[in-house]
């Protein structure tokens, strides 16, 4: 069973309970106002209204909800394994992205020590406003107004061939990852100690 916030649930309990154990409330964020027990509620012990009933009521709803066939998925099943995949999908998308990070650090983070984490997060900060990867590739890229190619850290990329290492594995990664990729690649990069090399 699943209880959302905000949930009203009614038991009917054959046998006497201490209401002390409930006095507190239970569960989490009680602070909250969640977790009340009220045992023999007045308001359902009225003349007007039984529990009997309102468990009934309830029941015939559920049951309503209830697909006609075992096995024939309802709207609701339906929509929610739609929703259950698609959050699968978008897990395993980003487990990969993160294989690959790990992948490229692996395979170039020596080659990357003297890149500031600024120079990083300027990357960042590119890929996370651009447009589509196209646009990402001139603004990081183009050798004539691309930020691996123009002002002071531009003799930073150069060395050891940096921007060609680093456009090279980007053209490895699926077109519609790159972006995310990119936002990835220099957030973990960003953390990692760097030192200055050697001129």
């Amino acid at each position: 069973m699943i209880i959302e916030k905000g949930s009203v649930i009614a038991i009917q309990h054959g046998q006497p309970l201490d209401t002390k154990i409930f006095a507190g409330g239970i569960g989490s964020h009680k602070a909250e106002g969640f977790g009340q027990v009220m045992i023999n509620p007045s308001f359902l012990l009225s003349t007007g209204i039984k529990l009997s009933l309102v468990l009934t009521k309830v029941k015939k709803q559920i049951e309503a909800l209830a697909p006609a066939e075992v096995g024939v998925p309802s709207a609701q099943d339906t929509f929610l394994l739609n929703y259950l995949e698609q959050q699968k999908t978008q897990k395993s998308g980003i487990f990969s992205l993160s294989e690959r990070v790990n992948e490229f650090v692996s395979k170039h983070g020596r080659d990357f020590q003297g890149i500031s984490p600024s120079q990083w997060g300027t990357i960042r900060a590119y890929a996370k406003h651009a447009a589509n990867w196209d646009v990402l590739k001139k603004l990081l890229f183009n050798k004539d107004i691309g930020a691996l190619y123009r002002g002071q850290s531009e003799s930073d990329w150069r060395q050891n061939g940096r921007r060609e290492k680093l456009s090279d594995f980007l053209a490895t990664i699926k077109d519609t990852d790159r972006l995310a990729f990119t936002l990835k690649l220099a957030a973990e990069m960003a953390k990692r100690k760097q030192s200055k090399e050697p001129a």
